[in-house]
């Protein structure tokens, strides 16, 4: 359903920004102004994963060597991403190995690292939250 609703979005935008340019560009720069502005709204949508847990998202295959992973979202459909790319609700790509895929979600507690495997076909997720920067405490030998 929200996937929908940023495609719809990401429409109004695109349409928007026509109309823009065929007001403000010179005749001269239109066709090459809409292409460049068309291209980043139509890559900006192909990096949008559904908006969903990240546990509701299954990996499907991993190409460490290419950088990307191929996905099935809750609503099915299948999305090849690559590092740089939204994951989840609040979540961005930042490596993609043999055999994980790395994951940097923002929490209401802070950003969390979420590692999630694949071995054997089956999908495990691993998640790391760094605690605060408070000094240890320190004990005096008695």
């Amino acid at each position: 359903m929200k996937m929908e609703y940023y495609r719809r979005i990401h429409f109004r935008i695109v349409v928007w920004l026509v109309r823009f340019v065929r007001r403000c560009a010179p005749r001269n720069d239109r066709p090459f102004s809409a292409f460049v502005i068309i291209t980043v709204v139509v890559a900006s949508l192909s990096s949008l994963v559904s908006a969903g847990p990240i546990e509701s998202i299954q990996i499907l295959k991993i190409s460490g060597r290419d950088g990307k992973a191929v996905i099935k979202t809750p609503d099915g459909s299948m999305q090849m991403i690559r590092v740089g790319d939204a994951f989840g609700e609040r979540g961005k790509v930042i490596e993609i190995a043999d055999g994980r895929v790395v994951v940097e979600e923002r929490t209401d507690q802070g950003t969390e690292t979420v590692i999630i495997r694949v071995e054997d076909g089956k999908q495990r997720i691993e998640r790391i939250r760094k605690m605060g920067d408070r000094e240890p405490v320190l004990y005096t030998p008695k």
